[in-house]
């Protein structure tokens, strides 16, 4: 890519990912269109298509690959940012299937498991009630800001809340 062609432009398509203006969703399809844009949801990476030609594909907001007109291409990484809040409403996040528990650490012994903890009891929070999360300095992936441990490999994070 030459150095600044569509430095602009990638800041432009971020931004509209990030804070999508006049949401309105399709009842029929689910599909959801905002200022400059629509966000198709599919399994696995999100799609998004932009009124300026661009594409978009994200791998639950920790990479975005955006495909300009001319077929020309831009991979951003995402691992230093925080999902947005919209991402999380939307389920556009990545969860484990064999987790942990965040209050204590216990690993789930199976895919399909209920969703407490088998060892403190406790339920596994949903992302898209607590808002923030937070990475794991471990894994590099992303968990629930308040957790002491981290969903994806167990690992105590050094600052946790200890009122949980």
């Amino acid at each position: 890519m030459r150095e600044g062609r569509w430095v602009g432009m990638v800041a432009e398509i971020l931004e509209m990912m990030a804070n999508p203006k006049n949401l309105r969703v399709d009842p029929e399809t689910g599909v959801e269109h905002f200022d400059g844009g629509t966000f198709i949801p599919i399994t696995g990476p999100s799609r998004y298509e932009f009124s300026n030609g661009a594409r978009a594909f994200t791998n639950n907001f920790t990479e975005v690959v955006i495909t300009f007109p001319d077929g020309e291409r831009v991979s951003v990484d995402w691992e230093t940012a925080e999902p947005s809040i919209w991402a999380l409403q939307q389920g556009n996040f990545a969860r484990p299937e064999i987790w942990h528990c965040i209050f204590c650490g216990w690993k789930s012994p199976e895919k399909i498991d209920p969703e407490i903890c088998r060892s403190c009891q406790k339920p596994r929070p949903s992302p898209t009630l607590s808002g923030k999360m937070k990475p794991c300095e471990e894994c590099r992936q992303w968990t629930i800001e308040t957790a002491v441990c981290c969903e994806w490999c167990g690992g105590k994070f050094k600052e946790a809340n200890k009122d949980l």
